[in-house]
């Protein structure tokens, strides 16, 4: 009877034991568990605030139209552009002529360039680098009809720190996508708008003066780098059904597909053209036609 009541209580003792450590085990599996919750939360947090930002520029036109379109059709590619940029893991920026006006000689240059009788397009295109310039740190920039390709946020930051703020374009001597600490974007901007007091005051757009600086100081010799890592249109072929794919191939390491005014023409008259509302144009459209090349891109070149 004794040895049966002692069996009992060594028994009861056992379940008590394994009990404990089994609630000691489901607790500190929890405590783990809400301890990577918690880190995961931090990681994903630090993630987006590290995230890179690209810049572009866009004014509306007072009159509601400029360079073949209306002001709808520049909104509808601006909305394209930001969503391809954050779909890659960027952060966007839209600066305007209220961040050009930070720079301190904004006023002082701008009364030349009008001088100069530059069209309101023109002038705001210099208006981008003056914005650039009156960052706290500069950064990245990119035309809002350059689309990234290779180009997502892992590969700009990678791309940021190997340039080590230098001025460096990603289009050759084409302004639509450039990384440059907030100094060289102001350095070169002066080197640019001293073209234009070299010549006499004539009228000359930002593209114009960046290629006289290459051509009269050199492009080493002025500091900058141009690389030629750009897609100059929609990249896209015809199959042999004749359907209309994108040519993963031939844009592979490119780091975006700039949608010109000129490209966007010679695509649509090659036929390389996305289909859309003919109502819009290929150049009032090109929104549209760009959601539809990235959402093309994505599924075809990133698998």
């Amino acid at each position: 009877m004794k040895r049966d009541f002692r069996r009992s209580l060594v028994l009861l003792a056992m379940l008590t034991l394994f009990a404990y450590s089994r609630i000691t085990s489901i607790s500190s599996k929890r405590y783990l568990s809400d301890e990577m919750v918690n880190v995961s939360s931090d990681d994903t947090s630090r993630e987006k605030n590290d995230r890179p930002i690209m810049h572009t520029f866009f004014e509306p036109d007072p009159k509601g139209y400029c360079c073949g379109m209306l002001n709808s059709g520049h909104e509808l590619l601006l909305s394209a552009w930001e969503q391809a940029w954050q779909d890659r893991g960027w952060k966007t920026k839209v600066l305007t002529e209220e961040d050009a006006k930070r720079h301190p000689e904004f006023s002082t240059f701008e009364s030349k360039l009008k001088e100069t009788h530059l069209s309101l397009y023109d002038q705001k295109c210099y208006w981008r680098w003056f914005a650039m310039a009156a960052t706290d740190d500069g950064g990245w920039m990119s035309d809002y009809d350059a689309f990234p390709l290779e180009m997502d946020a892992n590969v700009g930051s990678k791309l940021a720190v190997e340039s080590n703020g230098v001025f460096t374009s990603f289009s050759m001597h084409v302004p639509c996508l450039i990384y440059a600490a907030r100094e060289e974007w102001d350095r070169i901007l002066h080197l640019m708008l001293g073209t234009i007091e070299e010549d006499g005051n004539r009228r000359s757009s930002d593209m114009q003066s960046l290629i006289k600086v290459g051509e009269r100081i050199g492009v080493e010799e002025a500091g900058m780098i141009w690389k030629d890592q750009t897609y100059r249109t929609f990249a896209y072929r015809r199959n042999e059904d004749d359907q209309l794919v994108v040519n993963c191939e031939k844009i592979a390491g490119l780091k975006i597909a700039h949608l010109s005014h000129k490209g966007t023409i010679e695509a649509y008259k090659a036929k390389l053209y996305p289909e859309i509302d003919r109502k819009l144009g290929p150049i009032n459209g090109r929104g549209v036609a760009a959601e539809i090349f990235m959402k093309d891109y994505r599924e075809h070149c990133m698998n």
